[in-house]
């Protein structure tokens, strides 16, 4: 069988997330990208669309091993193994999902006041949602530079 350097590549990016997997990552102690991910899917879903998740949706749950989008979660993760080609797909599902709502939420829908400060939900996706993901993208990218790896696309 030929060396094909794409499959080699990607088994690398693959080792590299498994070893996240199972060490601490700051805030989130746990795999950053499925902490990361799964709160995209709670304010979204959870907050946004009242409870309407992707991981309650077309067998996530059991595909994924994760039984909710809480932050309580994160312990769970913390001693799983996550198969990556199943995340990706949940990662993308979500992704759809948020890109859906915000391109058609209401303005009622947005200035939906959630959490108990009371806040718009605009306000906390655009002062939580975003530098969460950030926030969280930056410690992934830290931890592959340290380990040798490119730590960001650019």
């Amino acid at each position: 069988m030929p060396h094909d350097p794409h499959i080699e590549q990607t088994k690398a990016q693959d080792a590299q997330q498994l070893w996240l997997t199972r060490h601490e990552v700051p805030d989130a102690g746990t795999d950053a990208s499925a902490h990361v991910v799964l709160g995209e899917d709670m304010m979204v879903g959870g907050m946004g669309k009242g409870g309407d998740t992707v991981l309650n949706t077309d067998g996530w749950k059991e595909r994924l091993g994760v039984s909710s989008v809480a932050p309580s979660v994160d312990e769970e993760l913390a001693d799983m193994t996550i198969d990556l080609e199943v995340f990706r797909e949940y990662a993308k599902a979500v992704g759809a999902a948020t890109d859906e709502f915000l391109t058609n939420a209401t303005d009622e829908q947005l200035a939906k006041e959630i959490g108990s400060a009371k806040q718009p939900l605009i306000t906390v996706l655009a002062n939580i949602g975003v530098p969460h993901i950030a926030e969280h993208w930056g410690e992934i990218a830290a931890l592959k530079g340290v380990q040798g790896l490119k730590g960001l696309p650019f």
